[in-house]
């Protein structure tokens, strides 16, 4: 499960800014031992706000990573019984040789490529010459209640 919630992202879901439905969401990984706090507001500096690319050290480009990471595939937001879930297939880069210790999920397709969540490893994570995974939770990425 996420580890935190972008509070920005709460707001956005909340006045539609961010299209649940249709838009684009992608997964970026971080290399910093400390992860971001809630009140960062976007992925890099084309967002209003403050970015993670202005702070924080994407993993390197190259070795199986490109720089803004990937797109989820096919995320769903699924309701039962009150409860909301964001979910997607498990996320992994091929051919890799990186080491990262947390994600941020984004809207790519936002104006703001506005963050929705973040993932802390709880430690470095590396791959040499392999696939890099990351497995969500069986119960979703998150969940609104």
């Amino acid at each position: 499960m996420a580890d935190l919630i972008f509070n920005k992202f709460k707001e956005w879901m909340a006045d539609g800014t961010m299209d649940l439905d249709n838009d684009t969401f992608y997964v970026a990984l971080f290399t910093d031992a400390s992860p971001p706090p809630a009140t960062y507001d976007s992925y890099d500096t084309g967002g209003a706000g403050v970015a993670l690319t202005n702070d924080y050290t994407e993993v390197a480009s190259g070795s199986g990573y490109t720089t803004g990471g990937t797109a989820l595939s096919t995320p769903t937001w699924v309701e039962s019984a009150g409860t909301v879930t964001f979910d997607a297939v498990d996320t992994s880069w091929t051919s890799a040789t990186f080491t990262a210790r947390w994600a941020a999920i984004y809207d790519s397709t936002d104006a703001n490529n506005g963050l929705v969540a973040m993932i802390d490893f709880g430690s470095n994570k590396s791959v040499t010459s392999g696939t890099f995974t990351i497995q969500w939770h069986g119960s979703g990425i998150f969940t609104l209640t």
